[in-house]
């Protein structure tokens, strides 16, 4: 009798295993929150290729929006929202790279931008489960940012 408890407590084990990992929860899925994009309430230059990013963005149609980002910055390389906006798209088609290098440069700058951009480069990092470079993004994240405390948890989450 003892084999069937050994056996009849490795199956319970096992079954348990299965029925939990599945409930573990994906970071990136957790930490993953993206504004609504707004061009075009402010009446902004080329506001048909904006409105069309926008309406594709808002309506989680990232492939879709890249194309209109790309040919709104072609015509205007200087404006840092649609640029967000584009890494934003990038981070979420899975185009890290491009991602990373657009949140990058935005937080290295003094622009209303720069602590989001922080913060999804931090999510970036995740996102490829390169985790030091995630926490070294999350630790660039100024203590007064609306985005400490969630950087914080992330930060405990991932060590």
């Amino acid at each position: 009798f003892r084999r069937y408890w050994i056996a009849a407590a490795l199956t319970a084990a096992a079954c348990l295993l299965l029925f939990l990992l599945p409930l573990q929860t994906d970071l990136y899925a957790t930490y993953r929150e993206f504004p609504t994009a707004g061009f075009t309430a402010r009446g902004e230059q080329g506001s048909a290729l904006l409105q069309q990013a926008e309406m594709a963005f808002n309506e989680k149609k990232y492939e879709k929006a890249l194309p209109f980002f790309d040919a709104y910055l072609a015509q205007y390389p200087d404006q840092l929202e649609p640029l967000y906006y584009k890494g934003l798209c990038l981070l979420e088609t899975g185009e890290l790279t491009g991602a990373r290098n657009i949140f990058s440069s935005i937080a290295a700058g003094p622009s209303a931008f720069a602590e989001d951009a922080q913060w999804y480069l931090a999510l970036a990092f995740l996102r490829e489960k390169d985790y030091e470079s995630c926490k070294e993004a999350l630790r660039a994240i100024a203590p007064d940012s609306m985005h400490a405390a969630k950087a914080a948890k992330l930060m405990q989450a991932i060590k």
